[in-house]
């Protein structure tokens, strides 16, 4: 099924615009901002992009490393839950 949407002019600048900051044609974000709206968007745009900026710049921590620590948060929590029981 589909539905015929009507966005006001200052709708349609606002998607251009995050579309561009997406890298992406606005189309492709209709569906997220129906589902969690033009603020949501926005800001999941912006974060993307300084997170994308830090790993660029070598500020970004390797996924092995990152798993190596949930494991071992995760083997802390176990072994606390075991002698709590």
């Amino acid at each position: 099924m589909s539905i015929a949407v009507v966005l006001t002019p200052a709708h349609k600048r606002r998607l251009a615009r995050l579309a561009r900051a997406a890298g992406c044609e606005p189309q492709d974000l209709l569906d997220d901002v129906f589902k969690f709206g033009f603020d949501f968007v926005e800001q999941d745009i912006r974060e993307t992009g300084k997170g994308i900026a830090e790993l660029e710049s070598g500020k970004g921590i390797a996924h092995r490393l990152v798993m190596v620590e949930a494991r071992a948060v995760i083997e802390r929590h176990a072994r606390k839950q075991k002698t709590a029981a």
